[in-house]
Parts: C-alpha cells; structure tokens; sequence
C-alpha cells in the first residue's frame, strides 16, 4: 500500500517545503499555513518518491519538499500517470481530487527552486475536497465510489515521441468512462520490453487499479512485443489479480461489456 512518507509547506512561494509533523488539510483551500494554499485547483502538490529517486540518479540530491511539493507518497506509485478528476483518500478522512498533472516550467523557476527539479513533468496539484490531518505513515488509495478502477497503456514508438496522436488510447477511456468504470491511468511508452514491463509492474503493484488495458504494439513485425512483455508481468502479479477478482465476483465486468 502506498503511504505518506513527508508532509511539508513553506510560508513563501517559489521556494523548498519545510517538513512538519503532521499537516491539516482545509477543504477548498488546501494546506492550513502554506502559501499555495486558496480557492483555485493547485491547492496541495504531491510528488511520487519513485520521482524523486530519478533526480537521484541523475546526480541530483533530494529531500522532503524539495521540488515544492506539500505531499511526498512513498510506494510503487506513479503519481504522474493518474487522470485528473480521481479522488484520493489520504489517511483517516482526507480526499482531494486530482486537477492537474504537471505545470508549465517555461519560465525556469522549478529548477531554481533544485537543479533538475521533476515537479514539472511528474508532481500533481490537487483540490481538497474533504478536509483532515495529514502525517507521514497515513496510507493512500484511489476512491472507487464511481466504480471500477481501470488503467489504459499505449504501446507505441511513433506516439510516444509525438511523431502522431494517440488515438486509440482516449477512445479506450471513453469507452470505459461510458460503461461505468473509473478510467484512472493512462499512458504511452515505446516498443520496447523493459518499459512496458516496468510501467505495468508498477500500476499492478500500487494496488490502485482493478483491469489494466493495453493497446497497440500487438502486431508481427519485430517492434510489436506487448504480448511477450505481458507474460513476463503476469506471473508477478497472480496473487493481485487473483484477490482483485475475488473481491469483485459480482459479474460486473461482464455485464459492462
């Protein structure tokens, strides 16, 4: 289960997060003290420590808040890859849902704020909906209130360099949106073995999604090992999917389709 690792806030903006002991969430406005905090959709900022160890390896050395972030989750989770618009339930009562992933760093100041700062590509700002204390060791899951949790994977060299727009990818979580399943994943990697491994690895683990689709990279030539790179997943992740279907035995995921 993904947990909260630090919870941190700065009385000044464009600057490093100071680590608290416990934070208190105040619905629609954020982080009780932080300067980001107010009435707009970038309430709190969240940063995924599996981000934070990519600035690590690039030689880079990081600490709770660093990049801005109010929140740092500890566990196989990547924060970057969730939709907007799905809520998370951080400790004993608070939920904030997702608005935004990423920001615009055209100006330069995240990297001001630490030299290669991540935030940018992988953080997320979110809006607090329900209001609480927040502490490090309080867990974190995705609501599925609105349904079954569902993950789409784009396997595609051309898309994931932006040589086209993916199609097929969209029309899947539309697709799912309508037959009332929670699209709550969704992302685009090239052909290529280790990372479509590593990507359905990691959304299997975190436990936050129920199905996992993939589309594309299914063909004869070569390039198209989706197939292959899904078997090598599967038998690490029996034991989940096995517990995900025996707790919804219902039929739904027939029935929807």
């Amino acid at each position: 289960m993904a947990r909260i690792s630090a919870v941190c806030l700065s009385g000044e903006r464009k600057t490093r997060k100071i680590k608290q002991d416990s934070v208190l969430l105040i619905e629609n406005f954020g982080i009780e003290g932080d300067a980001h905090a107010g009435n707009g959709s970038r309430q709190l900022s969240i940063l995924s420590e599996i981000s934070l160890a990519k600035m690590e390896t690039e030689g880079t050395t990081t600490s709770p808040g660093c990049c801005g972030e109010n929140i740092d989750i500890h566990g196989a989770i990547e924060l970057h890859t969730l939709l907007p618009g799905v809520q998370l339930k951080l400790g004993d009562s608070a939920v904030v849902r997702i608005t935004e992933i990423g920001k615009d760093n055209s100006d330069g100041h995240a990297d001001n704020v630490i030299r290669g700062n991540i935030f940018p590509v992988e953080g997320i700002f979110v809006e607090v909906l329900t209001g609480g204390e927040v502490k490090p060791g309080d867990p974190v899951e995705v609501l599925r209130s609105t349904g079954f949790t569902a993950g789409v994977l784009t396997v595609s060299d051309s898309a994931s360099r932006g040589v086209y727009k993916d199609l097929s990818g969209p029309a899947l979580i539309e697709l799912l949106r309508s037959n009332g399943f929670l699209p709550a994943r969704y992302a685009i990697v090239p052909d290529e073995v280790t990372e479509i491994t590593e990507k359905l690895g990691n959304w299997c683990e975190d436990g936050f999604l129920d199905l996992l689709f993939t589309t594309g990279g299914t063909g004869f030539s070569e390039r198209d090992v989706t197939s292959e790179a899904t078997m090598t997943v599967y038998p690490r992740n029996r034991e989940h999917l096995y517990r995900t279907f025996q707790r919804y035995n219902s039929g739904a995921y027939y029935r929807a389709f």
